[in-house]
């Protein structure tokens, strides 16, 4: 059973449904900065924007995704402690 933090959630969730069969790979920091630093993202990498809206309530553990060129769908946490 995976945590809270390796799970994909929100907007995550959906795109990884969407674009990767309901799989996403759970990546570090450091891992994805680097993919995205060589220019690894076919679509994207998105920011979670769950918690922005009018109304909508407060969420400070966001995630950014995407989807590479080798076709993985990957996601990062970007408030883990």
């Amino acid at each position: 059973m995976s945590d809270y933090w390796d799970t994909p959630r929100h907007n995550c969730l959906n795109y990884c449904t969407e674009h990767g069969g309901g799989h996403g790979e759970c990546l570090p920091k450091a891992e994805f900065d680097k993919l995205l630093d060589e220019g690894a993202f076919v679509d994207g990498p998105f920011r979670e924007t769950f918690g922005s809206g009018h109304g909508e309530p407060y969420n400070p553990n966001r995630q950014a995704f995407g989807r590479l060129k080798d076709g993985r769908v990957v996601f990062m946490e970007l408030n883990k402690p």
